[in-house]
């Protein structure tokens, strides 16, 4: 346990186990120190912040106990042996396609949000065509393999017993989302998730896809102009702790209009050799090989204590 006396910036080595943990990474010390700091002097920190996360790969984990890759919320529906083999097919077809462009070095981002638009859009169709019925949900979500990344739930009683707001944030299913952590009793008071919106009609079946198409590269709050409800909530937020998997992750606080600081805490499962100088540019701190969350736990102590 650290002393009393101790300077902050020993506090936040102990808790990141800095100094001893190779899956660790920060970019600049003196900086998050400094913004670490500038959080905790605020009076009403618990008030004045928000929390904003992705989902695919941050929330959840990236590698399955058999070594596969995990399922995103598309996957965990388009891929289900609930649905036909025709719509697993035909997604697997998108995924083969599209998933190496979305990785590529090759391209810039403006193409790469081309490629996700046209990605997303055709497995929006897709999903529509299933007809599947809101009752089945439940079922393809538990039967999927979704593993959360280990502490999460740890993670939420925190934000929710100290009344931090949250916002899930995802270029995911919003309805997929939602049964994920309420089947985990994450979905609390506290929580909002905006995603690729599903609508029902009125016996339950699927009939269309609402809103604007959200991937990986169009993802920040601006967005939220489509959701008065929830920007009217998180518009006088002043501080946001971020998580994210992907460098467009890193956008997901921008256009904000009262932001004072924002601390970036990124995740980077796989390449990470590849990509681990690129991901420290855009994240305070890079958790790499899909870690659990408890240091960032310790951390997010660190900051709502007095």
């Amino acid at each position: 346990m650290a002393e009393s006396g101790t300077s902050l910036r020993d506090k936040i080595i102990e808790a990141l186990e800095y100094t001893n943990n190779p899956n660790v990474h920060i970019r600049d010390l003196d900086a998050l120190e400094k913004k670490i700091s500038i959080l905790k002097s605020s009076p009403n920190l618990s008030e004045d912040l928000l929390v904003i996360s992705d989902f695919d790969y941050t929330l959840s984990k990236y590698f399955l106990p058999s070594g596969e890759r995990s399922p995103t919320a598309y996957r965990i529906l388009l891929g289900s042996k609930l649905l036909s083999e025709e719509v697993n097919k035909r997604d697997e077809e998108l995924s083969n396609h599209y998933y190496p462009l979305e990785l590529s070095s090759s391209i810039n981002e403006e193409e790469k949000h081309k490629v996700c638009s046209e990605w997303w859009s055709q497995g929006n169709q897709l999903i529509i065509s299933t007809k599947v019925n809101r009752d089945l949900i439940a079922k393809i979500v538990e039967t999927s393999g979704l593993t959360l990344r280990e502490g999460i739930g740890e993670l939420m009683h925190i934000i929710n017993s100290c009344n931090v707001s949250c916002l899930v944030f995802s270029a995911g299913l919003d309805y997929i989302i939602k049964v994920a952590l309420k089947e985990n009793k994450l979905l609390t008071p506290n929580v909002k998730v905006i995603s690729n919106e599903m609508v029902w009609d009125d016996e339950g079946t699927i009939s269309q896809m609402q809103g604007p198409v959200l991937t990986s590269y169009n993802k920040n709050y601006n967005i939220l102009s489509n959701y008065p409800d929830v920007a009217k909530e998180f518009d006088p937020k002043k501080f946001v702790i971020l998580l994210g998997d992907s460098p467009g992750d890193s956008n997901m606080a921008n256009g904000m209009p009262n932001l004072q600081e924002t601390l970036r805490i990124g995740f980077l499962n796989i390449k990470v050799e590849e990509k681990l100088e690129n991901f420290k540019t855009l994240f305070d701190i890079v958790f790499t090989n899909d870690m659990p969350l408890l240091l960032f736990i310790k951390l997010l102590k660190l900051i709502l204590s007095s």
